[in-house]
């Protein structure tokens, strides 16, 4: 741009980025991505982003609002009605506001989420013209899901360390690695818990402080984005493996990193 944006114009470029997608909350790397504006003018103008998105009449955050079911459902209906019919999730995800991950944590699968939409639609909505379309595409998920076995578990690569046999192959796992090498790794944790982000943590720095460390895990580190989360709140992504080509957060491996344990070298 060759003159330097307002305050007006910034409001009138979020708000329009914010129409032409569908939804309330823009998260800063999606301003920066299709703007183009550096996120300091914008702090300059309104002292921090979640000033600038309130001032454009927009949610500043939305990662602990948890949304009403008749909100989720009632966006399905429309989208469905839009679309004359079912409407695939990878479909679905490009047309509403409410993105699959919004559904996936409350109903787990996408057969799961045709299931309560199909139960929420018979209760508020019994004469939805495409609720014989809706049957089918639940019955045709239902039969894809695959078969939980009864006993057995699925184990990751042996890592061989003294207290964690196999790699893990979920979240939950990297976060049990994460807490049992946190101190190799130059962390000391504050806080764990639900909210975003996951974790409050101090890093040893070279001079022999400490820094304050914002920490989200994964399994994946594109995950961060896939679960819709605001890269301007936190520092650090904490996964087994790093598969976000483009990550704008400072990324820490577990895969890689134990492997330099092993080795013998030091943290950084």
């Amino acid at each position: 741009m060759s003159d330097r944006p307002t305050r007006e114009s910034l409001l009138t470029i979020v708000q329009e980025i914010a129409t032409r997608r569908g939804i309330q909350h823009v998260a800063r790397s999606v301003f920066h991505r299709e703007s183009g504006i550096p996120y300091h003018i914008v702090t300059e103008l309104f002292g921090t982003y979640s000033k600038f998105l309130t001032a454009a009449g927009l949610e500043s955050y939305t990662r602990n609002r948890k949304r009403s079911v008749d909100e989720l459902f009632g966006a399905m209906r429309d989208a469905w009605n839009e679309n004359g019919g079912p409407v695939p999730q990878s479909v679905y995800d490009r047309m509403k506001r409410y993105r699959y991950p919004c559904y996936r944590r409350r109903w787990k699968t996408w057969a799961g989420v045709l299931t309560a939409f199909r139960q929420w639609i018979e209760e508020n909505d019994p004469d939805f013209v495409h609720l014989e379309a809706l049957r089918g595409a639940e019955e045709k998920h239902r039969r894809r899901e695959p078969v939980k076995r009864a006993a057995g578990r699925r184990f990751g690569a042996v890592l061989d360390l003294p207290c964690f046999r196999h790699a893990p192959t979920h979240e939950q796992g990297v976060v049990l690695l994460f807490g049992m090498l946190a101190r190799e790794l130059g962390f000391m944790v504050e806080r764990a818990g639900p909210g975003f982000p996951d974790c409050d943590a101090k890093r040893r720095t070279d001079d022999g402080g400490w820094e304050g460390v914002r920490i989200e895990f994964e399994f994946e580190s594109q995950n961060f984005r896939l679960h819709g989360h605001d890269a301007g709140a936190c520092d650090l992504i904490v996964c087994w493996e790093h598969t976000w080509r483009d990550c704008p957060l400072e990324v820490l491996e577990l895969k890689t990193e134990i492997e330099r344990l092993k080795g013998g070298s030091s943290p950084g």
